[in-house]
Order: C-alpha cells, then sequence, then structure tokens
C-alpha cells in the first residue's frame, strides 16, 4: 500500500505510541530504518485500530499482522 505519512523521526526505542488516532478508524504502519548510508527500505506493513470503550476509560488497540495474526491490547 502505500504512500505514507511520516508520524516520527528520530525514534531511538523499541517502540513507539501513536496517540494522534481516532477510534475505530484503520490505520496502517511501516518503519523504515536511517543511518548515514541512507534510509532503509520499508517493513511489512501492519495495522491497527482502536475500538474505544467509553464505559471504563480504556481502549482495545487490536493491531492486525501481514501473517493473518492479530493481538489485542488494552490500552488505558
Amino acid at each position: 500500500m502505500g504512500p505514507y505519512e511520516k508520524i516520527a523521526f528520530n525514534v531511538t526505542n523499541a517502540t513507539y505510541t501513536d496517540i494522534n488516532v481516532t477510534s475505530d478508524v484503520k490505520y496502517y504502519y511501516v518503519v523504515t530504518a536511517v543511518n548515514a548510508a541512507g534510509e532503509s527500505i520499508s517493513s511489512n506493513e501492519a495495522s491497527a485500530i482502536l475500538l474505544g470503550q467509553p464505559d471504563t476509560g480504556h481502549a482495545i488497540l487490536t493491531i492486525y499482522l501481514t501473517n493473518g495474526m492479530k493481538k489485542n491490547t488494552i490500552v488505558p
């Protein structure tokens, strides 16, 4: 897919949290690495949907992997 919008720069941690998302919207993500030689090709695409849970003050983030697996995580 693509093209993609760059949402983070100079990330050095192993994890990144995208806080600018809307509930019930599917987002697509790829990752690249940058060093003195330039930018790598994009990783495989992953997608995620934040399912809002207003009654609990938490949300469920569902991540869909390209191999068909999915992972649900509770977001406080």
